[in-house]
């Protein structure tokens, strides 16, 4: 009697296995002399690319553990692969999909993540506790890509458009949740950071548009992002606030550095401002040099601190600031 397990890693092989063999003849198709002959074979291989390897996939998927979600990044290697071996001239079935399909199955799954995000944040809320937006996303993303790292930075776009855009309500801090930017003067430091790249964006892109219409608009496009993004961690430092648990310290700088550490973890907390040279320890800041800090953290063991697209860093001490010092060393002297 064969057993459930085997039988579940063979049709997950043979998920792959169909997925591989319909973008290989599709390579084989698009890299073949049979597409300078039959021009409309190109059609032939971009609807293979991107809509039947996709639906294929979805459908052999549906009932399984393997996140629905995980059709997209199916549909963008699609796209990629058709963008290199159909030739320019024969690209116009493909162009059409990127400027009018695309757009809306991207719309799709924001929509989609969103839903779940707001569900679950208003879950949290219902039962009293202050909603990490940015937590509640990862976890989310996490729960529908199988894949972490595209989970992380999936995650980390969605909480920019969030906190750039959307997060405009006031947060307040629990009992037992701490700020981190109200005595250190960083939030009109980024301020700051923010004007200065909008008004060199306007003044770059008038001298760039002379030169070369296209480039000025795409750097134009992307100072511009990168002011939200600022914008999207000045406002996430106000609404996610360190936490001091039972089991646990979960420290947040907005959407440049998590570390969550059990206490037992912990070797020492003390209050610090002095200048330190010494290996292996990191400052929990998006401009470090720039930022103060007033407690120096000691871990027994090296700790992972999660960066911005789940990038991470190794440390075995932290520099951190946290308003009310004195408040939370008596609130963290218990526990260390």
């Amino acid at each position: 009697m064969i057993h459930l397990s085997v039988l579940s890693r063979s049709y997950y092989f043979l998920i792959y296995l169909v997925l591989l063999s319909i973008l290989s003849f599709s390579v084989f198709l698009g890299l073949s002399d049979w597409l300078f002959s039959e021009p409309n074979l190109a059609w032939g291989i971009i609807a293979d690319l991107t809509l039947t390897a996709p639906l294929v996939y979805l459908i052999m998927i549906w009932k399984t553990k393997i996140p629905k979600l995980s059709v997209v990044p199916v549909l963008g290697l699609g796209i990629l692969i058709g963008t290199y071996i159909i030739p320019a001239s024969h690209q116009l079935p493909l162009t059409i999909f990127k400027s009018y399909v695309l757009p809306l199955v991207e719309l799709s799954v924001l929509f989609l993540v969103g839903r779940k995000v707001i569900h679950a944040t208003s879950a949290i809320r219902k039962a009293k506790r202050s909603a990490d937006v940015y937590g509640v996303i990862k976890e989310q993303c996490a729960l529908m890509i199988e894949n972490i790292k595209v989970s992380r930075i999936f995650a980390t776009e969605m909480a920019m458009i969030y906190y750039g855009l959307f997060a405009w309500r006031k947060a307040k801090p629990g009992v037992n949740e701490f700020t981190s930017y109200k005595e250190s003067g960083v939030v009109a430091l980024l301020i700051a950071v923010v004007l200065v790249v909008l008004i060199e964006t306007v003044g770059l892109h008038f001298l760039l548009i002379r030169w070369n219409e296209s480039v000025a608009w795409i750097i134009f496009g992307v100072s511009l992002y990168t002011a939200i993004q600022v914008l999207a961690h000045q406002k996430a430092l106000k609404r996610r606030f360190i936490q001091v648990s039972e089991s646990q310290l979960e420290l947040k700088n907005g959407l440049f550095g998590d570390l969550v550490v059990n206490w037992d973890e912990v070797e020492s907390i003390e209050a610090f401002t002095r200048d330190i040279e010494e290996e292996g320890v990191e400052q929990l800041a998006f401009l470090k040099g720039l930022e103060s800090y007033n407690l120096l953290i000691r871990f027994k063991n090296e700790v992972t601190i999660e960066k911005l697209y789940g990038m991470k860093k190794k440390c075995n001490s932290l520099l951190v600031q946290v308003d009310d010092r004195e408040r939370f060393l008596n609130l963290v002297s218990e526990r260390v």
